[in-house]
C-alpha cells in the first residue's frame, strides 16, 4: 500500500468514525422480560411503592415534591438506588409531577400529567428509570398518576383548558394517552396506573380508557381503588371491574370497607394489590393481617418503610403458616 493510499484510508476512517460519534443514538428500548407476565394478565408480582410528593408547596418547590427530589441529581441517585436495592422486582411510582400548584395549571390536582415536570427532573426520573432497568434486567417500573377525569388538550398545557374527558371522543383519548401516559412508556414504564378512578361515576369510563390503551398501544393499565358496591364497612367488591383491569388499594382502604376481611379475590383475572402505606394516625400492619390477605388473593406492596413486614409475611404465606 503506498504512503497516498495510506493516508487516503487513514482519512476515510476517520471521517466515518467522527460521523458516528456525531449521528443521534436512539432512545432505549424497552426492556421486554419474559418472565413479567403479559400486560393482558395477572401480574401476581409484589410491589415496591415510591411516593415521589407530600411536602408543603413552596416557590422554591412548587410541585410539593419529597426533600430527597428537589435537587435532580441528588434525587436521580436516591431513586436509582432504591430501584437497585429494594428487595422487589416490580415497582410503582407514585405521582411523579407532585403536586401541580395553581402558577403552574391554573388549577391544583395530583401529579396526573408529564408536562408540568421541569426538563430537569423529568430527567431525573426517565434517566433512573433507564439505568435501574439496564442494571437490573428483571425489574419492571410502574406509574401512578392522578387524571382525575380532567386535563387540557394543550401538549404543553400552556393554557388550563380543563374539561371531563369524554371517552367516546377519539381526541379526548388521543389527547390523555399523549398528555400523562405515552412520555412515561416511552421512558420505559410498563404499566400505568389512574387515580380515584374506581368511584361509580368513574369506573366505567377508566375501564374504556384502559381497555382501549391495551388494545391499541398495548399498554397495561390499572385502576385506584378497589371498586365497591353499597356503604359503609361492609361494602362488596366490584368484581365486573376487577375482571376487566387491575386494581389498587391501601390498607387503609381495605380495612374501613371489609370489616369481616370477606373479600377474596382468589378467582380474579387480574391482580388487586394492598398497598402497606400507613399516614400519620394509622395502625402499624400486623403479620396475621397481611398473611389473611395472602390467602384471599391480594397482591401485596409497600413503601419502603415496610419491606421487611411485607417480605415477611410472604415467606409465612409460602410455608402456610399462621
Amino acid at each position: 500500500m503506498t504512503t497516498r493510499t495510506l493516508t487516503l484510508f487513514i482519512s476515510i476512517c476517520t471521517i466515518a468514525a467522527v460521523a458516528y460519534a456525531m449521528a443521534p443514538t436512539a432512545p432505549p428500548s424497552t426492556v421486554q422480560i419474559s418472565t413479567v407476565p403479559s400486560r393482558s394478565a395477572a401480574d401476581m408480582r409484589s410491589v415496591g411503592w415510591i411516593p415521589t410528593h407530600g411536602a408543603p408547596t413552596t416557590a422554591e418547590n412548587p410541585t410539593g415534591l419529597r426533600q430527597r427530589f428537589i435537587d435532580p441529581r441528588a434525587g436521580y441517585r436516591s431513586l436509582l438506588n432504591e430501584l437497585l436495592t429494594r428487595p422487589f422486582d416490580r415497582f410503582i411510582i407514585h405521582q411523579p409531577a407532585g403536586w401541580v400548584g395553581e402558577k403552574v395549571i391554573g388549577k391544583r390536582m395530583g401529579g396526573a400529567q408529564y408536562w408540568p415536570i421541569d426538563a430537569e427532573h423529568r430527567w431525573m426520573f426517565e434517566r433512573a428509570i433507564r439505568d435501574a432497568m439496564r442494571m437490573r434486567p428483571e425489574i419492571t417500573v410502574g406509574i401512578y398518576g392522578s387524571l382525575s377525569l380532567r386535563f387540557t388538550h394543550s401538549i404543553e398545557m400552556s393554557k388550563p383548558e380543563w374539561h371531563v374527558a369524554d371517552f367516546d371522543n377519539p381526541r379526548d383519548r388521543w389527547a390523555l394517552w399523549q398528555q400523562s401516559v405515552a412520555p412515561w412508556v416511552r421512558a420505559g414504564a410498563y404499566e400505568y396506573w389512574l387515580d380515584n378512578a374506581s368511584v361509580p361515576e368513574a369506573r366505567g369510563d377508566a375501564v374504556l380508557f384502559s381497555t382501549w390503551l391495551a388494545d391499541t398501544h398495548a399498554v397495561r393499565v390499572g385502576i385506584e381503588a378497589f371498586p365497591t358496591n353499597g356503604r359503609g364497612a361492609s361494602r362488596t367488591l366490584d368484581l365486573a371491574v376487577m375482571n376487566r383491569v387491575p386494581s389498587l388499594a391501601r390498607l387503609k382502604f381495605v380495612r374501613n370497607r371489609d370489616a369481616g376481611r370477606v373479600w377474596d379475590v382468589n378467582d380474579l383475572a387480574y391482580e388487586a394489590i394492598v398497598l402497606v402505606h400507613p399516614h400519620r394516625g394509622e395502625a402499624a400492619p400486623t403479620l396475621p393481617e397481611l398473611v389473611s390477605l395472602l390467602r384471599r388473593g391480594f397482591v401485596l406492596g409497600a413503601d419502603d418503610r415496610w419491606d421487611e413486614i411485607v417480605q415477611r409475611a410472604y415467606e409465612i404465606f409460602r410455608r402456610g403458616e399462621l
